[in-house]
C-alpha cells in the first residue's frame, strides 16, 4: 500500500515473518493510534489455518488473511476470537492485526496476542 501526498509518499512496512514451529506460532504486540501491525507466514497448499486472537481491552483489534496474491481471504468464525481458513495453495500469506476502536483517547495502548496453528 503507498500513500501519495504532495509529492511525498510512504510506504508501508514490510511484515514480520512468522515461523510456524511444530505447526504453532504466538505472536505478541502493542497497536498504538491507527496503528496495524502485518505478519506473513508460510504455508503448504491444502493447509487449515487456525487463528486465536486476545486483546486487551477486548473488541479493539480486528484480524484479516490475505492470499499470496494479496486478495483478502474470507476467515470462518470456529470459536470465541477464533477463527479458520482453508489454504488452497503454497505460499506466503498475510495476517494483518488492525485497530477497530477509534474512539480509544489518543496515546491508549492496544496490546494483541495472536496464535497460528496449522
Amino acid at each position: 500500500m503507498v500513500l501519495l501526498a504532495s509529492a511525498l509518499c510512504a510506504q508501508k512496512a514490510k511484515p514480520t515473518r512468522i515461523t510456524l514451529k511444530d505447526g504453532a506460532a504466538t505472536i505478541e504486540g502493542r497497536l498504538r493510534g491507527r496503528q496495524q501491525t502485518d505478519y506473513e507466514a508460510q504455508a503448504l497448499p491444502s493447509t487449515t489455518l487456525t487463528l486465536q486472537l486476545v486483546a486487551a481491552p477486548a473488541k479493539t483489534v480486528a484480524l484479516k488473511l490475505y492470499a499470496p496474491e494479496a486478495a483478502e481471504m474470507p476467515l470462518r468464525v470456529a470459536g470465541s476470537n477464533r477463527w479458520t481458513a482453508e489454504l488452497p495453495r503454497s505460499g506466503d500469506y498475510g495476517i494483518s492485526v488492525l485497530r477497530l476502536s477509534p474512539a480509544l483517547p489518543d496515546g491508549t495502548v492496544i496490546d494483541a496476542e495472536v496464535v497460528a496453528l496449522d
